[in-house]
């Protein structure tokens, strides 16, 4: 083979790899999406993904949620939507500690 060709061919391999990581990855953090059940009393829900971040309501224990997206140990619980509907500059979502869901329904509290 000819210098040149050879030299093309590993930038493609090259170039296509990081991609092909980068797929991988966001296909591993879809695995996370889906039902889950609150296991707290009182678990709060936040504007931001961690835990200064201002509570904008509480969900009970048994209370069944979709998770949108992972990150760093939180939970988005909603679409994004617009952070001026609640006093926020920019986008807002509703974020809740992964640690306080499960995949298996939990009894409510009475």
């Amino acid at each position: 083979m000819q210098p040149r060709l050879i030299l093309a061919i590993i930038s493609l391999i090259l170039t296509a790899a990081p991609a092909a990581a980068q797929t991988t990855a966001t296909t591993s953090d879809r695995q996370d999406t889906g039902v889950y059940y609150v296991t707290a009393s009182a678990l709060n829900v936040r504007f931001a993904p961690d835990g200064g971040g201002k509570v904008a309501k509480k969900l009970e224990r048994g209370e069944k949620v979709f998770v949108f997206e992972t990150r760093d140990g939180w939970a988005r619980i909603s679409k994004p939507f617009s952070g001026e509907s609640v006093g926020l500059p920019g986008m807002a979502a509703y974020w809740v500690s992964l640690r306080y869901l499960s995949r298996e329904e939990t009894q409510q509290q009475h």
